[in-house]
């Protein structure tokens, strides 16, 4: 992947490099300067393109690549999404994984509630009530931080001594935990055989987390770019196996 999460994001979306997109740094809504062109074609409008709006589309979650001059809250919408739930950008340094502003389809009010939980939960609802093919980029916020204690019932970690390691590995597992609470409800609708799903980060983990500062997210060694990428599809033949091939977020959108 990229070291940081926006050129990650702007490249699954594109299937370009930051290069060639002008995203090559973190931006968040208030930040003035680059965004995501409206002139890039994202992967909603390319389904769109390519089978003559058979899919319905929608993103949940962090987006990222939004300031002002790209729609602000109507940013994902404007790219080509027609659901758009979640939290635009990163947690702020006033918000909490607890209580955060939360935009609908570019409206945006204060929410609380564990925001990994929420995520799914619109993922869960939209998926639901679909009656023809979907894409839904669920896109979580954690375990990035705030480094926080997640609800007690979706982790098993021993926070007794809450560092920001275990705070950490208690986000992560809390993510896992609710990713299976999605992936249940696609087997209970009958969704789950005929649904690709990619599951990836949009970086490495930050080097204070793995004792070798400097060398994990923000930073070109592998600690900061090297990433897990787990696909499950009925169009994968060998089940459970491994692949050595040297791939990047950007084959996604392709």
């Amino acid at each position: 992947s990229n070291p940081l999460c926006t050129p990650t994001r702007a490249g699954v979306q594109t299937g370009r490099y930051g290069f060639r997109t002008g995203i090559g740094h973190v931006y968040e809504l208030n930040d003035r300067g680059y965004s995501l062109p409206y002139s890039e074609l994202t992967l909603p409008e390319m389904l769109d393109a390519g089978t003559n709006g058979m899919y319905s589309t929608a993103l949940f979650g962090k987006w990222h690549l939004a300031n002002q001059s790209n729609g602000g809250t109507l940013s994902p919408n404007l790219a080509g999404y027609s659901h758009y739930s979640g939290l635009l950008g990163n947690v702020s340094i006033v918000e909490s994984y607890f209580k955060w502003k939360k935009t609908v389809n570019g409206v945006s009010s204060n929410k609380t509630g564990y925001l990994t939980s929420d995520t799914v939960d619109d993922a869960i609802v939209w998926t639901g009530q679909q009656t023809k093919p979907w894409l839904a980029v669920v896109a979580f916020h954690a375990p990035h931080a705030p480094f926080h204690i997640p609800p007690a019932n979706l982790h098993s970690v021993d926070l007794s001594n809450p560092t920001d390691l275990k705070k950490y590995q208690a986000a992560l597992e809390a993510l896992d935990t609710e990713l299976g609470r999605l992936i249940q409800h696609l087997k209970q609708t009958g969704q789950y055989d005929n649904t690709t799903i990619i599951l990836f980060g949009d970086n490495g983990t930050p080097g204070n987390l793995i004792n070798a500062t400097g060398f994990g997210k923000g930073s070109l060694y592998e600690g900061g770019i090297n990433v897990p990428f787990i696909v499950k599809s009925p169009f994968v033949s060998v089940k459970g196996a491994e692949s050595l091939a040297l791939i990047q977020t950007l084959d996604v959108f392709a």
